[in-house]
């Protein structure tokens, strides 16, 4: 017939807490990475930029 889902369904305090913990650390992680070798992340955004049309790609000389 259907699936029943409750309409009470909430996340455990334990899932928000480990949700919380987890937060900090992600984003310090994605800051010393990206600190670390910018030129790699900025690169790559740039040339899938390129190729989905919303930038000029990396190879193309726009002031000669």
């Amino acid at each position: 017939m259907g699936f029943f889902i409750s309409r009470t369904w909430r996340l455990p305090k334990i899932v928000w807490f480990l949700i919380i913990f987890e937060l900090p650390f992600t984003v310090a992680n994605l800051a010393l990475f990206g600190i670390a070798s910018p030129k790699l992340y900025r690169t790559i955004l740039w040339r899938v930029g390129g190729e989905k049309g919303f930038n000029s790609e990396p190879s193309t000389v726009l002031y000669s």
